[in-house]
């Protein structure tokens, strides 16, 4: 993997990791939804993306996948696999697995 491609991966899978703490916070039954941060690779991106929490786990059922406002998506990097009104979901290529663990606290 390139050292750019490593580089968004590490920055994407940093994303992931404050988002797991946002959906934990929203699951305490008060809320259908969250206001979650864009996982783009985009070191200093500091948007949000208004999704359900189902909508959150069902990206998240996939560990190649990500989450991106769009227009945010990088095609040297990744391919969008959905197109949804407030966000896209982007899929890794697979050499970004142990990248993407090496960021991991799971």
């Amino acid at each position: 993997m390139d050292p750019i491609s490593e580089r968004i991966a590490l920055n994407e899978g940093l994303f992931r990791e404050v988002n797991e703490n946002i959906r934990a916070a929203a699951t305490d039954g008060r809320y259908d939804d969250a206001h979650f941060v864009c996982e783009c690779g985009a070191s200093n991106c500091e948007e949000r993306v208004a999704m359900t929490l189902d909508a959150y786990c069902a990206v998240r059922d996939h560990k190649r996948h990500f989450f991106v406002k769009p227009g945010h998506e990088i095609p040297m990097a990744e391919t969008v696999v959905e197109r949804h009104d407030r966000y896209l979901v982007i899929e890794k290529p697979p050499e970004a697995e142990a990248v993407l663990e090496q960021g991991s606290t799971d």
